[in-house]
């Protein structure tokens, strides 16, 4: 985190919601009470298997391919550049399931 950031303010960053980012990060026991020495966890790192595409993802966790891309600046990169989008067994992506949606 940086000065001024909040729990609220990085999750807006991100596309996600506030709830999201404190139920993945144990060590915030105060989400209102942080620092800028604290480090805060986007989200689970998800290994995807060779029959895993970036709309399978979405649909199982309820978000968008444009999230999971969002979250992915390296994949991201790959679709923006019109390369071939081929994720491969072990890959690890971040996805932030869509539990605590307004």
């Amino acid at each position: 985190m940086k000065a001024g950031d909040s729990l609220y303010s990085i999750a807006q960053d991100w596309g996600t919601e506030w709830l999201n980012l404190w139920a993945g990060n144990d060590l915030l026991t105060k989400p209102g009470q942080t620092d800028e020495k604290t480090e805060v966890r986007l989200g689970p790192l998800l290994s995807v298997s060779h029959q895993d595409s970036l709309v399978s993802l979405a649909t199982k966790f309820s978000v968008s391919v444009q999230d999971i891309l969002a979250w992915n600046p390296d994949l991201h990169a790959q679709v923006e550049q019109e390369i071939d989008l081929i994720l491969f067994d072990g890959q690890e992506i971040c996805v932030l399931p869509g539990t605590c949606i307004n």
